[in-house]
């Protein structure tokens, strides 16, 4: 089971859910039901991926992330979170809504799908509890509400307001390991558009350039000159990649990706840290170069978590044009271990 954010990829059963999901069903309001396959591709998706991070939107208007709920290839229910409060959520709808599909109501999926939701918007919202509302006539979702550590902070005719303190949302477990080709189909499959949106490089055209690429990073691994890991879920899942290379060098080169399905997670930091942490311990380097595109913010957000332990400084930013046609802005920074 795993939850990820609304894409291009899954547009078909994206669609399948939106179209079914009634106007407003339990307080959850949809303007996009009964939409055609065609409005949904050319302009339902772009406005539901552009909440995010939204452009010449009102004054109101707070950011949204769309999310779905998967499991052994089907699309079951989904999650949305609104990045931070203005007084009318506050008092009203909250930071998170969500739907399960009927065909899988009563089998435990609203319960593991906002216990994912959660574990994103802890990452997200810059309050300290999780605030959520819900009908008194849904008991159900009450008892999801519950079991995820929701508590009644008050109510109205209609409703009963719930919080979750961000303290009591457990984070799932994860493992940085050595990369070893046992992940070069995750590795390929993964590294999508998505991904390399604002990178120079380009998802991969055939699983056989992966392995090639992959391999020669693995040679230099062998040789002393680059750190590859993966980075794992508790029950084995691949979900991203950390690398630190030209470690004979005096200022090493660190990149990190995460697969979006599991982006707002912590992940990231993680896998770096784990990289950064390895190349002090085993090789004595105490100065990394970083660089990403200005308008990844993401990218930003991590760096900046790594400021207690290392001196950051920044670099002129660069505006260059990939042999595909990208045009990029990057950003390098110097990281000195404090």
């Amino acid at each position: 089971m795993e939850l990820r954010k609304i894409n291009v990829k899954d547009i078909r059963q994206q669609w399948e859910y939106t179209t079914a999901l009634p106007e407003d069903e339990n307080g959850l309001t949809n303007p996009f039901h009964g939409v055609s396959f065609e409005e949904y591709k050319n302009t339902v998706l772009p406005k539901m991926i552009s909440y995010q991070h939204p452009v010449d939107m009102p004054d109101w208007f707070v950011p949204e992330t769309y999310f779905y709920l998967w499991d052994e290839g089907k699309l079951v229910g989904e999650f949305r979170i609104r990045h931070h409060l203005t007084d009318v959520l506050r008092e009203g709808a909250g930071h998170i809504g969500y739907s399960i599909s009927k065909d899988y109501r009563g089998k435990g999926y609203g319960t593991e799908g906002l216990k994912l939701t959660l574990q994103k918007a802890k990452f997200i919202v810059p309050e300290e509890e999780i605030y959520l509302r819900v009908n008194k006539d849904n008991i159900a979702s009450q008892k999801v509400m519950i079991k995820n550590g929701a508590y009644k902070t008050g109510e109205d005719e209609e409703h009963f307001f719930m919080r979750i303190n961000k303290d009591s949302i457990k984070e799932t477990q994860t493992q940085v390991v050595p990369f070893t080709m046992d992940y070069l189909k995750d590795y390929y499959e993964a590294f999508d558009e998505e991904i390399t949106k604002y990178q120079w490089p380009d998802p991969f055209e055939t699983e056989d350039d992966a392995k090639e690429l992959l391999q020669s990073f693995l040679d230099e691994v062998e040789s002393g000159d680059t750190l590859l890991y993966s980075i794992l879920s508790e029950d084995g899942r691949f979900l991203g990649s950390s690398e630190i290379h030209a470690l004979k060098e005096e200022c090493p080169e660190v990149g990190v990706w995460i697969r979006q399905s599991e982006w707002n997670n912590g992940y990231a930091y993680k896998a770096l840290k784990a990289a950064l942490d390895r190349a002090y311990e085993d090789h004595g380097k105490t100065m990394f170069f970083y660089e990403a595109d200005v308008r990844n913010v993401g990218s930003m957000k991590l760096l900046r978590k790594f400021e207690d332990e290392y001196e950051i400084k920044e670099r002129p930013a660069e505006k260059l044009t990939t042999d595909s046609g990208k045009e990029l802005e990057l950003q390098g920074f110097i990281l000195k271990r404090k």
